[in-house]
């Protein structure tokens, strides 16, 4: 089946191996620099389907993974989102990962 009558477009992305310690400490480094300390935080394994949601920084590093786990980044995106309760657009981290290929 062609998906390309359907409106789907062929397009290249960079995958970044790593493993957990590197993606978590490249992360929040990153989010430090922009004083993004309370930041919502969302961590998607597209493998599996599983999505795993921080309300901060410090949740986010203090997570218990396995550091030595090999994962592929896919993308990480700033996003806004509007939260109801507090009637104000915040801001939302989204990472996109894959287990390896192995």
């Amino acid at each position: 089946m062609s998906l390309m009558n359907y409106g789907y477009k062929k397009e290249e992305i960079q995958i970044r191996k790593m493993t957990m310690a590197e993606l978590r400490l490249g992360i929040v480094q990153e989010l430090l620099k922009k004083n993004y300390r309370y930041v919502n935080i969302r961590l998607v394994n597209t493998t599996c389907g599983d999505v795993d949601s921080y309300r901060s920084t410090e949740d986010f590093l203090m997570a218990g993974y396995n550091e030595g786990y090999e994962i592929e980044l896919i993308q990480v995106k700033e996003v806004l989102y509007y939260e109801e309760s507090e009637k104000c657009s915040k801001i939302r981290i989204v990472i996109l990962i894959r287990e390896c290929d192995e």
